[in-house]
């Protein structure tokens, strides 16, 4: 009886086994299958040269990090570049997103390079999710008419220069190697990028 037992956990555990590589193989194939899609929507969206215009934003009361009164979002107002960290209030990647955006900000934002969160589906301040940031989380008034609803997927990490031009874009949840990539634009962006010539 005790060999039957015996040989029917082995079994199991052998099928088990055969189960497990089973599904890994299919993560991966998810996982490459949801990089592919999000790439194509990135393809879509804000395209790298383009010159963004300003935004009204507010900010939430609740907190001194991001209390600030309703005023213009600008990118050439003698900062080096903007990293805007754009979300939404029921989106778990971009939690975990802003989680990787952190410590680049406490690295990188001194000497001019500032970090700002957009959270776009906010209408009014007491809307906007508390996430534990270390920059301002702030809404948009009307986003959905803004230059916003060209984002084709959130979260999304937008670097802007001192003139307002989109230097880099990265749409939905990151691999390793675009968390690698944004970490290197971000260093980069911190040492100031050379104007354009020929300029708009």
């Amino acid at each position: 009886m005790i060999a039957g037992f015996m040989a029917f956990l082995v079994l199991a555990c052998a099928v088990m086994c055969v189960l497990l590589l089973k599904l890994s193989a299919q993560n991966r194939e998810l996982r490459e299958e949801v990089t592919r899609l999000t790439q194509a929507l990135g393809n879509n969206g804000l395209p790298v040269g383009e010159f963004l215009p300003e935004l009204a934003s507010f900010g939430p009361a609740a907190d001194p990090i991001k209390d600030a009164p309703a005023s213009a979002l600008k990118f050439e107002d003698g900062r080096i570049a903007t990293v805007l960290f754009v979300h939404s209030g029921g989106c778990g990647n971009c939690d975990a997103a802003i989680a990787q955006l952190i410590p680049l900000a406490s690295r990188f934002r001194a000497g001019g390079l500032e970090f700002v969160g957009i959270q776009t589906d906010a209408d009014a301040p007491a809307q906007i999710k508390h996430l534990e940031a270390n920059f301002p989380i702030r809404g948009v008034p009307g986003a959905g008419q803004s230059w916003l609803r060209r984002i084709p997927l959130v979260p999304a990490i937008l670097i802007v220069d001192h003139e307002g031009r989109l230097r880099a874009a990265w749409y939905g949840a990151l691999t390793p190697r675009q968390e690698q990539q944004v970490a290197d634009e971000i260093a980069l962006a911190s040492k100031g990028y050379k104007p354009v010539i020929g300029g708009r």
